[in-house]
Order: C-alpha cells, then structure tokens, then sequence
C-alpha cells in the first residue's frame, strides 16, 4: 500500500466513524424520546390537577396505571433539542482544538518542549524527532511532554503535517532507551504520514458530541449536593419534588449518556486497531530495528503503570496513543490489540516473558544523548540521475536509509548555526541569513530591508550573525530551515506576518526568484504562518480533475520547462504529464513561459492541496513525468519537485548518496 493508498484509506475509514456516530445519536435520541414518553404517562394534565380534592382521594385510592403517551410536539422537541446539544459539543471540541497538534497537546496535560533545550533526555528526544523529519521529508512537529505520566506512552495530533505535534510520557524519558524511543517516535511518524491525525482529531469532537448528554446529567446530579450544603430551611413539599424531578431527569440523561459512552469507546475501537499495527510496521521499516520498538512494548508489559495514562482528558483520546491507555474493559473495545499480539509481530521467537526494568536496561543512551556537533559536509551526491520510480516509491516511506542520511545532514551542521536555529531568538535570523544574496549590492538592499523593518538592535546582531551563514553546503540549507520550524512557530502571529513579509522583499531584492528562494517562501508560509492564521489544514475540497484544470495546466507547464532545452522538448513533456491524467486529456493547454511564474506556481498549488489524495497522487505523477521525459531526475529538478510535493502534503526524503537505497 502505497503512501496515496494510505491516505485514502484514513479517509475512507471517516465513513465508518460516520455510521457509527449517527447510530449513536439515532439510540440516544430514540431513548430520551422513551424516556419523555414515560413521564408523560405518569404525569397528569392541568385539567386532572383542578379536580376536587374528593375526586383526587377517590382517585389515590385507587390502583395507578400508566401509559406511554407519544405526542408528536413533544417529540420534535426533544429531538431537536438533543441533536442540538450534541451538535454543539462536537463543533464546540473541534472548534477548541483548531490549532491542530498543539491544542491537542496541551489538551492532554503536556508541556511544549523548547527547541533548544540542553537537558539530555529533552535533548535526546528532539535530535531523535530531528533525524526523522529530515529523513522523511515531514516538517519538524512541535514537541510536548506529559510530564505528570509516569506510564510508556505516546501520540501525534494534529490535521496535517503542518500543524503536527509529537507528545510523550515522562515515563518514555526516564525508561526507554534510545533505540526503544526511537521506534516510538518512528511509529508516531508513521501516523502523521498515513492521515491518521485528521481522523482522530475529528474523533475528539465525535466523542465529545455524544458524551454530552451524560455529563449534564452527571452535572445535574452533582449540583444536588451544592444544594444541600446550602444555606436555607426550605424543604417544603414543592422543593422536594423539584428534587425529585431533578434526581429522575438527572439519572435518565446519565444512564442514556452510557449509549454514547458505549458506541464512543466502539468507534475508538474500529478506527484504531488496524492502524496500530500498520505503524509497527511502518516503524521497524524506517529505523530497521525491530528490537527497538518490540523493545518499548515489551517494557509496557513489564512495568507496573505499563502504558496507563492518569490525566482526566485521556478518555477523550485514547485512541490517539501508542500504547493502550486504560486497562481492563471488554477486550473488544479495546483500542489497541493485544500486547503480545504486537510484540509477537516484531519478534516471532518472543517466549513470552517480558524482562524486568533495571538502571541497566536504560544505560547507555546518556553516552552520547546528542548528535555529535561535528562542522563536516555531508558525502556529496553523486552527478548520476535519480530513477524516477526510485524517487516516486519513496514518497511517505522512509526508510533507514533516509534516517542514515538525515544524521549526517545533521552532524554536518555548523554548531552555531544548529544552536541558533533551534532559539526563538534567533531562528528568524538564521532564516534571513539563507536569503543573503552573494553579490554586495543586492545585499546591502537587504540589510537596508531587516534595518528599517526590524530595527537597528536586530540589524546590529544579524550583521554579526550572518558570516556564520556564508558557505554553507546547498545540502543543509534545507535541514537547518526544518529544525528551526518550532522556534519560529513559537513566534507570536505579528511578528510571524511582519517576518513573512521581510522574507518576500529579501527575496525581491535582486529581481529574481531562485528555486531555493521559493522553497523557503513556500514552507514557511504553510508550515508556520497558515497555523498562526489559524487557517484550516488538510481539507479537502476538490474530488474532480475539471475543477482544478487551470491549476494542472499551469503547474505541469512550469515543469515541463524545467528539464527542456527547446520549445519541442516542453511540449512533448508537457503532451507526456498530459497523458497520466484521462479525465483532462485534450483539454489541457501549455502556458506560455511568462506565465509559469514561481509565484503563480505557488498560488496553483494552494488550491491544488485542497484535492483529494487521489488526485494529489496523479499530479505527483504528471509532474514527474514532465520533469523526466527521459525516465530519470536531476537533483536539481528532484528539489523542485520536493517542493511541489511538500506544498501538496505529499512528504518526499531527502535524496540518498547512493541512488536506489530508498
């Protein structure tokens, strides 16, 4: 299954989340309607209560009998009422996490990690979930700990690959090894690579939604005891009957409020299960070290808090964490399989005995808890042409290949520039640092931009910043803007928009727009100021080729020039990237070459994120095939099209020293 086929399968499954929600409702509804019906039966009419009060004794003394009394008023009302009260939950939970990965985070009780924290095992973990966003081409997720979990636990949220965050359990840091961590994380990549964040997110809501009802019935008991605890005398006849009538309709909306809990925790059940075992897979793929992910489960065997999670919010988003949150239950409801069932696929010859947890069996990871800060450059890459079906098959799975690669782009790094990255203080100058022109003039125009912009204090400490800056390998120009992500998104959304637009003019400076230039425009603009919008990711508007074809023409025509040396060589590219898409054959037209701007590129490929995986997939497709008319890529042209591929949420690694290897 393919990284295409993996996304459509996430969405697919959002229909079985939708059945069963609307089940869920359809037997909450049916059962207050009941509820309603009863006490209608039970409770007389105006004109029974103006009665003599001999008729009413009369009638005392008689046996009561009861009926249910449909009326069709009334049940409008109360459906009306309870899918208006659900339906505000559900848009009330996803509207409180709009800000994707990181509201979920804190949600869960977490604490963001600071990029550059020195701490070892904060360190460990960020240069562990360093190597994996380089090696596999996904932009640098923010980083939260639980620090109140003592459990081995883990989870990635969020609705894209945009706004992603990555969260762990204290106990993961004080218990794990570093290979053990890093099938962890590995397995969390692979849910940010497979779409499952969006679904799961939707999910809270989902949950949330149905759940509403019990919790007012919870609160409706609860504020019985403020009641009572209240001042006051008054216990007449009408205040225990208000009583009454609240404990009755308190206890109804609870106990049917367990429908919601009961079709809550299936749904947690049927979306997860299946994917939880496609990330074991997917991790020991990536890091090529089965021991280290079976190792982390087999330590959630041993401990005694295994994988628990203590935090009053988890019930909402088990289904999001590596690890079976809860113990017990009815193992059909259960979110994760089996423990044994997990470790058995890592490790078939597993005798079923899980070790015990000692200061030896998570030694070793303080010898050397960071990537070694080495000012060396990476192995160059060789001239030869990139396979396309090498490049094409990589797209969203990494392998460890890739993780080998991403720790040399890494170890590479220059320190001060690494350190300066990783600081909210100076990320942005790190960023403009990339943008510096080589010829002075240009330059100057530059440094006059960040001065009236930024100030002179700002100007000042840049000016001493930037040499470190000058020379810097083309390779690690991209790694060095991937692990600054999370300083800068830690920017506040002003200064986000004005540095944004300090980014642009630098750009302009010189009157022209290389490919690296709008690479970094691009990223930042989807990975760090969309967020700080609070624009919405990962949705999908556009399920056919027709209304997006202006947008295909012109992007295909943009890359159809990349590779071509003659007017005949673009357009036979362009008739070949044509031809992968059916649905718009003979209705494409090549655009001039005035038009295939990098910055009508890149108002193409916003509205082009919006399709459907399918058809990202076929444009992925097209595009390379009308950069590689001959069947192969140059690495230049393999940037663009990483480029194109990440502005479509399409994650491609970075190119290996040995074509092949992905």
């Amino acid at each position: 299954m393919d990284f295409f086929a993996r996304q459509d399968s996430a969405r697919r499954r959002t229909t079985l989340l939708v059945v069963y929600f609307v089940i869920a409702v359809a037997l909450i509804v049916a059962a207050l309607n009941l509820v309603v019906a009863l006490a209608l039966g039970y409770t007389p009419t105006k004109t029974q209560r103006q009665r003599t009060s001999q008729y009413r004794q009369l009638e005392a003394d008689a046996p009561r009998t009861s009926a249910i009394v449909w009326r069709s008023d009334v049940i409008a009302w109360t459906t009306g009422l309870t899918l208006l009260v659900i339906s505000c939950g559900t848009l009330y939970r996803i509207f409180s996490l709009r800000g994707g990965g990181r509201s979920v985070a804190t949600l869960a009780g977490g604490r963001e990690l600071d990029p550059g924290s020195t701490e070892p095992d904060h360190r460990r973990l960020l240069n562990i979930i360093e190597e994996m966003s380089i090696a596999s081409g996904v932009p640098m997720p923010a980083v939260f700990i639980l620090v109140d979990e003592p459990g081995l636990n883990a989870f990635a949220a969020g609705f894209s690959p945009s706004d992603a965050a990555i969260a762990v359990t204290q106990g993961c840091l004080d218990k794990l090894t570093r290979d053990e961590l890093q099938g962890v994380i590995a397995h969390e990549f692979s849910h940010i690579l497979n779409g499952d964040m969006r679904l799961n997110v939707r999910l809270i809501g989902v949950l949330f939604g149905i759940l509403m009802l019990a919790m007012i019935g919870r609160g409706l008991l609860q504020s019985l005891r403020f009641a009572n605890t209240g001042g006051g005398s008054r216990k007449g006849k009408g205040a225990g009957g208000a009583i009454a009538l609240i404990v009755a309709v308190g206890l109804a909306l609870l106990l049917i409020g367990y429908i919601g809990y009961f079709f809550g925790r299936l749904i947690q059940a049927a979306v997860s299960r299946q994917r939880e075992c496609l990330a074991d897979a997917a991790a020991v793929q990536f890091t090529r070290n089965p021991a280290g992910i079976g190792g982390a489960l087999k330590k959630i065997g041993a401990y005694s808090l295994g994988s628990g999670i203590v935090t009053e919010q988890a019930t909402q988003l088990r289904h999001f964490f590596f690890a079976q949150a809860f113990t017990g239950g009815f193992s059909p409801l259960a979110t994760h399989p089996p423990l044994q069932e997990r470790i058995r696929a890592l490790d078939p010859q597993w005798d079923g005995q899980f070790p015990a947890i000692t200061l030896a069996s998570i030694a070793g990871w303080e010898d050397n808890p960071a990537v070694p800060q080495r000012a060396f450059a990476p192995p160059p890459l060789p001239p030869a042409a990139i396979p396309t079906a090498v490049l094409l098959a990589s797209i969203g799975a990494p392998t460890s290949a890739h993780l080998d690669r991403a720790r040399q782009l890494l170890a590479a790094l220059p320190p001060r520039l690494a350190a300066a990255a990783r600081s909210p203080a100076e990320a942005l100058s790190v960023v403009f640092a990339l943008l510096l022109a080589s010829d002075p003039a240009s330059r100057n125009r530059q440094l006059d931009t960040i001065r009236v912009r930024h100030g002179q204090p700002f100007a000042d400490a840049f000016t001493s910043f930037a040499p470190a800056a000058y020379g810097l390998a083309a390779e690690l120009r991209l790694p060095l803007l991937d692990i600054a992500l999370p300083a800068l998104r830690r920017l506040p959304p002003s200064e986000i928009s004005g540095s944004l637009e300090t980014v642009r003019l630098l750009i302009e400076a010189d009157g022209e727009v290389t490919l690296f230039e709008f690479m970094v425009e691009k990223a930042l603009d989807r990975h760090v100021a969309a967020p700080a919008r609070g624009e919405r990711q990962g949705v999908v508007n556009f399920y056919s080729f027709g209304a997006l074809a202006d947008e295909i023409a012109l992007l295909l025509s943009a890359l159809s020039r990349v590779g071509s040396d003659s007017p005949e060589e673009t357009s036979r590219a362009f008739a070949a990237a044509g031809a992968r898409i059916p649905p718009l054959a003979g209705k494409l037209a090549l655009r001039p070459a005035d038009a295939c701007t990098l910055a009508a590129i890149g108002g193409a490929l916003d509205k082009l994120v919006q399709a459907s995986p399918a058809i990202r997939k076929v444009l992925i497709l097209a595009g390379t095939e009308a950069i590689a008319a001959d069947g192969t890529i140059e690495p230049d042209e393999a940037d663009l099209l990483r480029a194109v591929a990440d502005a479509l949420d399409c994650p491609i690694p970075p190119l290996l020293s040995a074509p092949g290897e992905g």
